[in-house]
């Protein structure tokens, strides 16, 4: 689902009766933005939107180390966890087993969204998560859950799928030109891989996520 609606987008450009051709167009628009969006941001997922989490929850797996902490995805409700050993079979944990929270190491929050880590409750019957073997990295922990950031786009996330939608369609129009005249200082603006305002949004917004490895 795309980070704004068509009627969202034809009230910024304030155009009121789109051809057949525009509507698909600006369709198309949005849910490239939207994609842009997350991938720009290292938050891109096969077949999820990390800003408006699915209304069903779906399983993701992790590695576990024998710890009391795991970092998981970022999500905003939890179903499910679950873990196994070696060639072992999955083993269900109960409600009452771990505790979800954001943040990491000894600074966490358990009343702040989305959820990004899983700790073993004190109270319950676990001691810790699971461990790899031989040095070894697989799946030993899995969770289901609703995955994302929120369950609806930010209205800065919002606003930088709308602008940048609509920015696409203009240029577009004038056959995907990469430099606009000004009529009023006759200077030639060129056009960026990503406008200036948009990034703005994104990295004031504190949205972005480090890219790991090579």
């Amino acid at each position: 689902m795309a980070y704004a609606t068509l009627e969202q987008l034809l009230d910024y450009m304030n155009k009121k009766t789109p051809t057949p051709d525009e509507e698909v167009a600006l369709l198309g628009y949005l849910d490239a933005a939207t994609l842009n969006i997350d991938r720009v941001l290292n938050r891109w997922h096969a077949g999820a939107e990390y800003f408006a989490a699915a209304a069903t929850a779906t399983t993701r797996q992790f590695v576990a180390r024998g710890s009391t902490s795991l970092l998981i995805d970022d999500c905003i409700s939890i179903t499910a966890v679950e873990s196994r050993s070696v060639g072992g079979d999955w083993e269900p944990w109960g409600a009452g087993d771990y505790l979800a929270a954001r943040g990491g190491g000894r600074h966490v929050q358990f009343d702040a969204l989305p959820y990004n880590v899983l700790l073993v409750n004190p109270s319950g019957s676990r001691r810790c998560f699971p461990g790899t073997q031989f040095g070894a990295s697989y799946p030993n922990v899995r969770v289901t859950a609703r995955w994302g950031f929120s369950a609806s786009p930010p209205a800065d996330i919002q606003a930088a799928c709308i602008e940048q939608a609509a920015r696409w369609f203009k240029r577009a129009q004038s056959a995907m030109s990469d430099t606009l005249a000004d009529s009023e200082t006759g200077l030639l603006m060129y056009v960026k891989a990503l406008d200036p305002d948009i990034e703005r949004k994104l990295s004031h917004g504190r949205y972005y996520r480090p890219a790991l490895g090579g």
